[in-house]
């Protein structure tokens, strides 16, 4: 027999309520959930391509030489490579 879990359902941390704690999976407004498959919305809701920061970052460039190229903050550039290690290590 199946075993059955009862889940609370607190949405995450892309939800817009997020900080109000009023987040919920089936309210969520994101067309693609971050947990179906490796990408999710947080990949897809930026306008910054997150591959091609990536592809950059592993070619050896700089954090300064990506964000002149792309036209976008040394942050950004920061906030995107933890963005893919979390997603890697969870």
């Amino acid at each position: 027999m199946a075993k059955s879990y009862l889940i609370e359902d607190k949405g995450c941390k892309l939800h817009p309520l997020w900080e109000e704690e009023k987040a919920s999976c089936l309210t969520c407004p994101l067309p693609k959930c971050r947990y179906d498959g490796r990408a999710g919305p947080r990949l897809q809701s930026r306008r910054v391509n997150y591959d091609k920061v990536m592809e950059l970052v592993q070619q050896g460039r700089t954090i300064e030489r990506i964000a002149r190229e792309l036209d976008i903050s040394v942050r950004t550039v920061y906030r995107i490579r933890v963005a893919y290690r979390e997603m890697i290590t969870s």
